[in-house]
């Protein structure tokens, strides 16, 4: 079971992407599918899978945000179920927290928090409060996230066994950036530089 939740959590955010790439044009998108196609017929062979899961894996979290992103055409609300506020909430806190856990200079200083992820009664304790703040200010879904997490660790889910790797991925993080470096800096956009000098 441990085993297989990766490889599906990976055949999730792959068909996310692929929906999501499914709808630009040009030629790169293509490039992207195919390549996201080959490694999942990898993951399905059980050899990327151990390589994907060594790269740091994919977390319970992206496989949820993959879920709700492919459900979101029948969603029965006329509300997103995460909308666009819990939404600039998460992609503005994925980075730092992943530069802090996954890039080498920054988690050596870092290392006393990964390792509150084996089970530490204090990181559970912050998760909570946090959970509870956003109950409060009603980013509902986060909160659900959260605890998903929570709940995936306490069984045990993923061969992992730190509950970083439920919360957060290097992979999360990167996409949370490269959304922020593209909504910053294309064409046309609100501080798109300069196109000429």
């Amino acid at each position: 079971m441990t085993e297989l939740v990766p490889v599906v959590i990976f055949a999730l955010v792959w068909a996310a992407l692929a929906a999501a790439l499914l709808r630009q044009r040009g030629a790169w998108p293509r490039a992207l599918l195919v390549a996201g196609g080959v490694l999942l017929g990898l993951s399905m062979q059980g050899w990327a899978g151990s390589v994907w899961l060594g790269l740091g894996g994919l977390s319970l979290t992206s496989g949820l945000l993959a879920l709700g992103f492919l459900l979101t055409p029948w969603w029965p609300r006329p509300e997103p179920w995460l909308p666009t506020q819990d939404r600039r909430w998460l992609i503005l806190a994925l980075p730092p927290l992943a530069a802090v856990l996954w890039f080498p200079p920054l988690s050596s200083v870092s290392g006393d928090l990964w390792a509150l992820g084996f089970g530490d009664f204090r990181l559970s304790t912050v998760l909570l409060c946090i959970g509870l703040g956003l109950w409060v200010l009603r980013a509902y879904a986060l909160c659900l996230l959260l605890v998903a997490a929570q709940c995936g660790f306490a069984v045990g889910l993923l061969p992992a066994g730190n509950l970083w790797h439920y919360l957060l991925d290097p992979w999360l993080g990167a996409a949370a950036l490269g959304w922020w470096g593209w909504r910053l800096y294309r064409p046309g956009g609100p501080a798109a530089p300069p196109l000429a000098s």
